[in-house]
């Protein structure tokens, strides 16, 4: 497998406008703070844009409907928008878009020598990590899902001073945010970690995990049911690859930070990383018998996660 790090015009704007509107909890307010006190204050004008921007995406949040999709997959987003917005919102959308042109433009210009400079190191450092095949194949075996053999594709965004990632685009597209993160070699071992937990999230969990939880909670109402598919998924994933997994220990030499806890989320923490470890060292995939041990630990670990992401 190998990484194939993309600078994206249209995907870095998207990412600024939406961040903007503070759509969703994930939106990072700490790169909101740092772009205003950079770009001044904003007009009536472009806060009311914001707002529509606001309603319309909570239309279209995530998976097949996410709005996001077009401005980084697709040559011309526009196009492609055309066909899933109704017309009021697309006329609707391109006016935001118009109105944060000169904004975008401005910290695009500040920001893309930092895109080039991380694109550089990490394509020469993350490529040559001696244990991303290793990793793959525990992961597969793990998920009960098929190795990453071709190539994935890692789309580098404007960021703040700290960095971030997601994974909301397709199984084989990342996202990291991380233009004023600063490029050191031990900045190298939490990015190859966030990585290999955004990959975690759009390939590996999806052929097993992911499916087995809605198989399991189809009677639920579908936002609670859903909820607990993130937070299972979430705590999974970090308690096995990263920030605090057992594989980020092992390959990247990224130890627990216990402080990142409070004593009553510590104890939850490693009883649940405990389970994932007696699966490894059984050479185990994960089965309905993890499932069930692990749901009824949601309403424990649900603000867990959380809060974890913030710290991050």
């Amino acid at each position: 497998m190998r990484f194939k790090f993309i600078i994206k015009k249209w995907a870095n704007f998207y990412f600024f406008v939406q961040n903007l509107a503070e759509w969703h909890f994930s939106c990072r307010k700490d790169y909101n703070k740092e772009w205003k006190k950079e770009l001044g204050k904003f007009s009536e004008r472009e806060k009311i844009a914001l707002r529509k921007f606001k309603t319309i995406h909570l239309k279209y949040p995530y998976e097949k409907k996410y709005l996001g999709l077009p401005f980084f997959l697709n040559k011309n987003p526009w196009e492609k928008l055309k066909n899933v917005l109704t017309k009021a919102e697309f006329q609707t959308l391109q006016n935001v878009f118009s109105v944060f042109s000169g904004k975008f433009e401005y910290l695009y210009k500040r920001d893309f020598p930092f895109l080039k400079a991380w694109q550089k190191f990490l394509f020469e450092k993350v490529n040559r990590f001696p244990f991303n095949e290793k990793i793959n194949k525990i992961l597969a075996s793990f998920y009960r899902a098929p190795q990453i053999k071709d190539e994935v594709k890692v789309y580098l965004l404007v960021s703040g001073e700290k960095f971030g990632g997601s994974a909301n685009l397709d199984k084989k597209s990342i996202v990291l945010e991380i233009s004023r993160y600063p490029i050191k070699k031990e900045n190298l071992w939490q990015i190859l970690g966030t990585i290999w937990h955004e990959i975690a999230h759009s390939w590996f969990e999806t052929y097993f995990l992911e499916p087995s939880l809605k198989k399991i909670l189809k009677n639920e109402k579908e936002k609670t049911a859903q909820n607990k598919i993130d937070a299972i998924c979430e705590m999974t994933n970090r308690v096995l690859v990263h920030p605090e997994g057992i594989l980020g220990e092992k390959f990247l030499k990224i130890p627990l930070e216990k402080e990142r806890f409070s004593p009553k989320n510590l104890k939850i923490f490693l009883t649940w990383q405990n389970l994932v470890r007696e699966y490894l060292k059984k050479h185990k995939p994960i089965d309905e018998a993890y499932i069930k041990k692990v749901l009824p630990l949601y309403s424990k670990i649900k603000k867990i996660c959380y809060r974890l992401s913030l710290k991050k």
